[in-house]
């Protein structure tokens, strides 16, 4: 176990209690389930924003940002204080709503605990002796958990810290507005909550309006969805004969929410008529009722017997009725233009673009309401969709005309459908065998009974975070190798991370890669002992150097350092590339591409331009590699590292520059000797000849002249992904990338415009990311994606033209003499080496970052900072931060003494074996 800096017994002794059942309300009843200390030593986000009151009124754990020492003061007090008076809205929310409703969620959604509730013990938070609040909640002595009390208490705390506000305003601000907002950014924190903790909420009428959840099904279902588009995209970049894979969607009640419309045209019909004569007073206010009527018949007859109307009314004509109601539905044709997006949708169709597919839109919708149709899905910012609606004389059944009009899409395989009818789903299913067909039923209307033939979904959402069984929640998906796959929306970057780094000395940071270092020379140590057991398996080699051969490309294809299918290099290539130098009892040479520079443009990615941690992690595994070898062959391998910087993107040469010398130095730390890095350019020009890197240039403003006047007359700026379909169809892809997956790789860490004033980077990237192909909505956010877009353009149209040139020249692609090619990227006729162990993103294109397993890994900043993760700092950087760690790896060993890593921690940093 991880050594925790806890106080003793006596100075902790506030328990948790929770026993093996739930009550009524799905929340934990009084038995001792652990101490607080314990939950917060192993919940890093829990630790970031809560903290324990222990006997004498001392405060833990510590504070590392203020050695004087913090106090609890609780709400009601500190809205008494100086430092009170002037606080803005949003460092109210940051300091005060989040770390409450965040502590509550985490407890009760991981733990089955509700906090703060019983006694009477007011809520308090920690304040530094400056009065100023440090963005800690802290958890009294005397609190009870579980049941209806914890549910009370957790209503009126939000109530108090809206009431806390306004008075800090000077009673300027209406209570009423101040409540209400304090419940939004209540609601915000608690979106996607899992359904048992959602459940308990909801059993208060107060709290219900805050719950967001999704069905775990629903999500497994979508991304099985996404899933399928990816893996045939893949297969199709292989072998274009296949068809792209394509989701078709309904709209009315399955992507489109009707509600306006439903709502005004029940009013309609709602008037005084036979059998009513007082009028339906249900439909007169259909606001209040659950579920919402629908159009067609069999969700009008559902929604009719729900509601129990017909015996209230057995004198109406229910069928003419509907008659009606479906006229007021669709009339004026205008008010189809007040339809929502069902909630997700813009991003799943987004996600489906990016993963490769197309997004079709397939509407009982008639020919005549197309304008308004496409205003809906354009204002939720769906530009690039095909829309298939029916002819205005439509006679034969919507089913069958559906099945026709995809067929009539002979380019596009179907691989999933969403619709809200059964008839329409067995249509498409008896169609389209191989598809997913889902049924869509939107809370809150009323629908056809239940069908088993067909999984179901509520909305088009995904959960923004998953559970794993070693790394508790964390944000989706694991290792993501795109930043586009997060759902920046919902990822957070609390400001107070940053009190909480920790600083390490030149020493302490030398013995952190002594230890990795000394690591990975053991674990050399066993990879040679295990190639010559398993060679001893089977027959013997016919020779010396076949044996030896056989062993290198036993260690090469270990699961430690390879990546991707070891049949992507069989032995036979392996005999060919490195059987001349064991014949001539010389250092086998690899060649590897990488390690161009940080991408740290937007802030999303990496803190700064330098390599950290995961690039020095990298080296150290290129090193065991090298040494693993030398165990088995004396002359070892001789890794040459060719830097690409310049040579695909313009970029500083200042940057560049610097980058490389911080690698330079992390190799004389680990004794990398046998590694060198060459720029791709000077080494072709050094082995060519003079003049190689001038022929190439001109090749390359050759091609990219060529691709200029073959996107002529597209312009990302006013449709992006039709943009990019349109340009797949102008012959502009390479052998291996096609432009519109190189493009939506590179948006990602292009140079952004500049955040406005006092708008912290990373905010204002994820404000400019979180939605980036929509461009409607305020415009200096709109103007900033704009700019964005166009300069990943620029950046797309140079980099093809440089794949391109290289593909034409073969300078790049023919080996620059006899070696052993290792790429990044696996590919057929190549090892791909595996830098990290299990991690897909590649050092350069996220953050250094050590896990609670001690696991060396890179994953973007926005997700270690969501997960509770803070910076640990070394001279080796300066300012931009070495690595990142969660904060129960760290601890304040006294008050006034600054934070420190766990040296139980320390111990445990190695890499990855698989």
């Amino acid at each position: 176990m991880i050594e925790s800096n806890a106080p003793d017994s006596s100075t902790a002794s506030v328990e948790l209690h929770r026993s093996n059942d739930v009550d009524e309300d799905g929340l934990s009843k009084h038995r001792s389930l652990r101490s607080l200390q314990e939950l917060l030593i192993t919940e890093p986000t829990l630790r970031m924003h809560c903290a324990l009151l222990a006997p004498f009124g001392s405060l833990w754990p510590w504070h590392p940002r203020h050695p004087s020492g913090t106090r609890a003061v609780s709400l009601e007090a500190w809205a008494k204080t100086r430092a009170a008076e002037g606080l803005s809205w949003r460092d109210f929310v940051e300091c005060f709503v989040r770390p409450f409703v965040k502590t509550t969620r985490i407890a009760l959604e991981r733990h089955g605990v509700a906090l703060f509730g019983g006694d009477g013990e007011p809520l308090m938070f920690e304040m530094a002796p400056d009065g100023r609040a440090t963005g800690r909640v802290v958890v009294g002595r005397k609190q009870t958990f579980g049941g209806r009390e914890s549910l009370d208490a957790l209503r009126t705390a939000l109530a108090n810290l809206g009431e806390a506000f306004r008075r800090t305003a000077g009673g300027r601000a209406p209570s009423f507005d101040v409540e209400r907002a304090v419940l939004r950014a209540a609601m915000r924190e608690l979106r996607f909550l899992e359904p048992r903790a959602a459940a308990a909420l909801s059993a208060d009428p107060v709290l219900r309006g805050l719950v967001h959840t999704i069905a775990p099904e629903q999500d497994a279902l979508l991304r099985g969805v996404l899933q399928r588009v990816e893996d045939l995209a893949r297969r199709r970049a292989a072998d274009r004969t296949l068809r792209k894979p394509a989701v078709v969607f309904d709209l009315d009640l399955c992507a489109l929410i009707p509600r306006a419309r439903t709502l005004l045209a029940a009013r309609q019909v709602a008037l005084p008529q036979p059998g009513a004569p007082q009028g339906i007073s249900e439909l007169l206010e259909p606001e209040r009722l659950d579920p919402l009527p629908v159009h067609h018949e069999a969700g009008w007859f559902d929604f009719l017997e729900r509601h129990r109307l017909p015996s209230k009314y057995p004198a109406l004509d229910w069928a003419g009725l509907r008659a009606r109601f479906e006229m007021a539905y669709y009339r004026p044709w205008e008010n189809l233009r007040l339809d929502e997006v069902l909630p997700g949708i813009a991003t799943f169709v987004h996600d489906i673009v990016q993963a490769g597919g197309e997004v079709v839109f397939s509407t009982g919708r008639r020919d005549r309401v197309r304008a308004q149709t496409e205003y809906v899905l354009a204002r939720a910012g769906i530009l690039h969709a095909t829309l298939l609606t029916m002819p205005d004389d439509r006679t034969r059944p919507v089913a069958e005309l559906k099945v026709e009009q995809v067929r009539a899409l002979t380019d596009l395989e179907v691989v999933a459908f969403f619709d809200d009818l059964v008839a329409n789903r067995a249509a498409m299913a008896a169609a389209f065998p191989s598809a997913m067909v889902i049924a869509a039923r939107i809370p809150g209307f009323a629908g056809e009974p239940a069908d088993a033939a067909a999984p179901q979904i509520a909305t088009f959402e995904t959960a923004p975070r998953v559970r794993t069984a070693t790394r508790g929640v964390v944000p989706a998906p694991l290792d993501a190798q795109s930043i586009s796959k997060l759902a920046l929306a919902e990822l957070q970057a609390p400001v107070m991370a940053a009190d909480h780094a920790v600083h390490l000395s030149l020493e302490q940071s030398r013995a952190i890669v002594d230890r990795l270092v000394a690591r990975a020379e053991l674990d050399a140590e066993r990879t040679a002992a295990a190639a010559r057991a398993a060679l001893q398996v089977g027959p013997g080699p016919a020779s010396d150097v076949e044996r030896t051969v056989r062993l290198l490309h036993h260690v090469l294809t270990r699961k430690q350092f390879c990546k991707g299918p070891r049949g992507h290099y069989p032995i036979e290539l392996a005999m060919r590339d490195m059987a001349p130098h064991v014949e001539r009892h010389v250092p086998v040479h690899v060649v590897i591409l990488g390690f161009p520079i940080k991408h740290c443009e937007s802030a999303l990615k990496a803190f700064g331009p330098l390599p950290d941690f995961a690039e020095l992690g990298a080296l150290v595994r290129l090193r065991e590699l090298e040494l693993s070898v030398r165990r088995l062959y004396a002359p070892g391998l001789r890794l040459t590292v060719l830097t690409d910087g310049q040579h695909y993107r313009p970029r500083t040469q200042s940057l560049v520059d610097a980058y490389l010398d911080r690698l330079h130095a992390y190799l004389g730390w680990i004794g990398g000797e046998r590694i060198a890095f060459r720029d791709i350019d000077e080494l072709a020009e050094a082995t060519f000849g003079p003049g190689t890197r001038a022929h190439r240039q001109e090749v390359v403003g050759q091609e990219e002249h060529r691709l200029r006047a073959a996107l002529e007359g597209l312009s990302v700026e006013e449709n992006p992904l039709r943009t990019l379909r349109a340009a797949a169809e102008r012959n502009v892809d390479s052998e291996h990338l096609t432009f519109q997956e190189l493009f939506l790789s590179l948006v990602h860490s292009v140079p952004i415009p500049p955040p406005p004033p006092d708008t912290p980077q990373i905010a204002w990237s994820k404000s400019l990311y979180e939605d980036l192909f929509h461009l409607e909505g305020p415009e200096a956010v709109c103007e900033a994606r704009r700019r964005l877009l166009t300069t990943a353009w620029e950046h797309s149209i140079r980099y093809m033209a440089s794949v391109r040139a290289n593909a034409l020249l073969r300078y790049y692609g023919e080996p620059f003499d006899v070696r052993v090619r290792m790429g990044v990227v696996p590919r057929a006729g190549r090892l791909g080496i595996s830098l990290l162990g299990g991690s897909t993103l590649l050092p350069w294109h996220g953050t250094g970052c050590v896990d609670a397993r001690g696991y060396v890994s890179t994953e973007f900043a926005i997700s270690l900072l969501d997960q509770g993760f803070v910076p640990v700092h070394s001279p080796l950087l300066q300012d931009q931060p070495w690595m990142m760690v969660p904060i129960t790896a760290t601890r304040v060993p006294a008050p006034g003494r600054p934070a420190e890593l766990l040296p139980a921690f320390i111990e445990s940093i190695r890499l990855r074996r698989k």
